[in-house]
């Protein structure tokens, strides 16, 4: 897998997580409205960096993380949505609760 097909896979899984469908995120950068699936298809060149700046811009990401495609440092938000997003619905409702425990021990942990 080159480096255009991490960036297409990366750009399709972050916009999975933002809620966002190929031409809904096309239209929001002000493109064509297939712009986007072009490029998860790889039926484009390369975008230019103006582009993945719009897209990124558009998706509240850093442009770098989808030129790199993968997270910033210490951001792991993208890959943990697009892992729970995989699960069954009935499974997700399971993990809430455990979330929110851990949530709380760890404001008790500070305020300690």
């Amino acid at each position: 897998m080159d480096m255009n097909d991490k960036r297409a896979a990366y750009l399709k899984a972050i916009m999975d997580t933002k809620g966002f469908n190929p031409r809904s995120l096309s239209l929001k950068v002000g493109s064509n409205p297939t712009l986007v699936r072009d490029i998860i298809l790889r039926n484009t060149n390369s975008p230019t960096s103006k582009t993945w700046d719009k897209l990124a811009s558009a998706l509240g990401v850093p442009a770098s993380e989808l030129l790199n495609a993968q997270p910033e440092t210490g951001t792991i938000i993208p890959e943990v949505t697009h892992l729970l997003g995989q699960l069954d619905p009935s499974i997700q409702e399971q993990i809430v609760p455990q979330l929110k425990g851990l949530l709380a021990a760890q404001q008790v942990q500070k305020e300690e």
